[in-house]
């Protein structure tokens, strides 16, 4: 990770003393290997490792976690992203427009032109000639700039679409939907569990603010689904999302769901 990436870490709720207790915690939790001749952390998939995920991930070690838990690598790969570039892509010019869209009020990102806009633009277009079925649509720009701000840009991050054309689940929360503090939490439970996580995640959220939701008016109700939704708290929201997703994955609702969707057909 560069010295910019460290600097420009998004900050969230937690107070110094218990962001460093918790960093403590996981740096006696990690292990240290030799990787592609350098010396990288890992974690064992174990109990206690879930458990201190949905506690929240210290911002320090962010990128370690994330990295078991979705299989980042973090090795260097500079060959296939230097490939992928050398080809010019159809989805070059609608990339380039929707870049400076992109998490502008970060200060990566906020350049025209810059080092952060200039790297968001390579990722996306490298992606679109890698997958060229997927190619590129609105709403990964998000998902990619969240990632760089952890991870380096020739990290091979396996970014895919959603189905869903709603900009809850087609950017993974990351469309200005909810704080910074609240999406690194919601991107820690993604990472460990998968995508139906973020089923549970939309119906916190939309507890969290049903008295607006349930007593608005159409306008009101559309204008709070449409704005970032503010988390009064965070470790009692992700401990919801915690009980949703263990009775529902042990039911196997989202399966059942999913089946009686497809009988509608």
């Amino acid at each position: 990770m560069t010295d910019e990436q460290k600097i420009l870490r998004v900050p969230n709720k937690f107070s110094e003393e218990r962001e460093v207790s918790r960093a403590q915690k996981w740096t006696r939790m990690a292990e240290k290997i030799r990787k592609g001749g350098e010396e990288v952390y890992q974690f064992k998939y174990s109990p206690k490792f879930i458990k201190r995920v949905f506690k929240g991930i210290p911002d320090s070690w962010r990128r370690e976690a994330w990295s078991v838990t979705r299989n980042f690598p973090l090795e260097n790969d500079w060959g296939i992203l230097l490939d992928l570039l050398r080809v010019s892509s159809p989805h070059e010019r609608q990339i380039d427009l929707d870049v400076p869209r992109t998490m502008h009020g970060h200060i990566m990102f906020r350049t025209r032109y810059g080092q952060g806009q200039r790297i968001l633009f390579n990722v996306l277009r490298a992606f679109s000639n890698y997958d060229k079925e997927v190619g590129y649509c609105q709403g990964m720009t998000n998902v990619v700039a969240m990632l760089l701000t952890y991870f380096e840009e020739e990290s091979k991050v396996q970014i895919t679409s959603s189905a869903y054309a709603t900009r809850w689940y087609i950017t993974l929360f990351a469309g200005g939907v909810v704080p910074n503090h609240t999406l690194l939490r919601i991107w820690d439970v993604f990472f460990l569990n998968g995508f139906n996580v973020l089923y549970y995640v939309a119906v916190a959220l939309l507890k969290e603010h049903q008295d607006t939701l349930v007593k608005g008016d159409f306008e009101n109700i559309m204008n709070t689904l449409s704005a970032t939704m503010e988390v009064k708290n965070d470790d009692r929201f992700m401990r919801s999302v915690r009980r949703m997703h263990a009775k529902g994955e042990a039911e196997g609702l989202i399966e059942s769901l999913r089946m009686k969707y497809r009988e509608q057909d």
